[in-house]
C-alpha cells in the first residue's frame, strides 16, 4: 500500500477474487441467522472475531489515508472483504467445534470410554458377581466373591449358601492383594516362596494373601479394580477369579 510507484506488491484483482471465493465456500457450509451475533462460543471463534474487529479498524484507517494519499482500489476492496471472510469463518468454527463435540460424545457412548474413565461401581460389581456365582453353581461349588475398586476399597461382597464363614474374609483380602500388588495372587504365591524376591511379604500386611483366587480387573490394560474368590480348592478359586476378570468387559458392555 505504501509503495505507490510499483505494482509488484499491490493486492490484485485475483487476490480479491480468491477471498470472495473463500467467503462463498464458507457461506455454503454455514447458515448465518439474521440479527446480532454474540461472539465467543469457543476460543477459536472468539479470536477470529477479535481479528475481525482489528481488520475493521484497519479499514477505517485506510479510508482516512486514501483521502490524502490515494490507495489502490483492490486494497480497499480486499480489506473490506477480509473482515467478512473472518466473520463467516468464525461462525463456521463455532459449528465445526459443536459437531466435533457431538461426534466425540457419540463415540464415548457407543464405543466405550477412554482409559481411566471406567469406574467400578456397585451395579457393575453386582452384575459381575452374578456371572461368577452362575459359573460356581455350574460346578456345584458355594463360594464367597468380593469386588474392590482400583484403590483396594471394598465395593461389594457376596456369600453363597453353604460357603465356609472364613471364605468371605479370604475373598476380600484376595481382591485387595491383587490390586495393591498389581498381580494375581496366583502369581504372588510363586514370588512369595522361600528364596524368592517377595518371600515374607504377607508379614508386612495382614491383608496380603499369598495363594490363588485373586485377580486384578483391567480395562484397556489399566487396573480398575480386583476380584477375590474363596470357598473351593485353590485351583477352583483361581479358575473362578480369572473367569470374573475376563468377563468384566462383557459386563460393562
Amino acid at each position: 500500500m505504501a509503495d505507490g510507484k510499483s505494482d509488484k506488491w499491490h493486492i490484485s484483482e485475483n487476490d480479491v477474487f480468491d477471498i470472495e471465493r473463500l467467503i462463498d465456500d464458507y457461506q455454503n457450509m454455514v447458515k448465518i441467522k439474521n440479527g446480532f451475533v454474540i461472539p465467543g462460543k469457543n476460543q477459536i471463534s472468539a479470536l477470529l472475531d477479535i481479528v475481525r474487529t482489528i481488520t475493521r479498524k484497519t479499514e477505517r484507517s485506510l479510508i482516512k489515508v486514501d483521502k490524502k494519499y490515494p490507495v489502490n482500489i483492490n486494497s480497499k476492496v480486499y480489506i473490506n472483504r477480509l473482515s467478512d471472510y473472518l466473520f463467516v469463518l468464525a461462525r463456521y468454527m463455532e459449528i465445526r467445534t459443536e459437531i466435533e463435540e457431538k461426534v466425540k460424545d457419540v463415540i464415548r457412548k457407543h464405543y466405550g470410554k477412554n482409559k481411566g474413565e471406567i469406574k467400578l461401581n456397585l451395579d457393575i460389581a453386582k452384575n459381575l458377581m452374578a456371572k461368577v456365582e452362575k459359573k460356581a453353581e455350574s460346578i456345584n461349588l458355594p463360594v464367597a466373591i468380593a469386588i474392590v475398586d482400583m484403590h483396594g476399597n471394598l465395593i461389594a461382597a457376596h456369600f453363597m449358601d453353604g460357603t465356609l464363614l472364613e471364605s468371605m474374609n479370604l475373598a476380600i483380602n484376595k481382591a485387595y492383594t491383587s490390586v495393591v500388588l498389581k498381580m494375581s495372587t496366583q502369581e504372588l504365591s510363586k514370588l512369595a516362596q522361600p528364596g524368592q524376591p517377595l518371600y515374607g511379604i504377607n508379614t508386612t500386611d495382614n491383608r496380603i494373601v499369598v495363594f490363588g483366587g485373586g485377580c486384578p480387573i483391567k480395562h484397556q490394560g489399566e487396573i480398575v479394580g480386583g476380584i477375590g474368590v474363596s470357598g473351593g480348592t485353590v485351583e477352583q478359586d483361581i479358575e473362578l477369579s480369572i473367569y470374573g476378570a475376563d468377563v468384566f468387559e462383557e459386563v460393562i458392555s
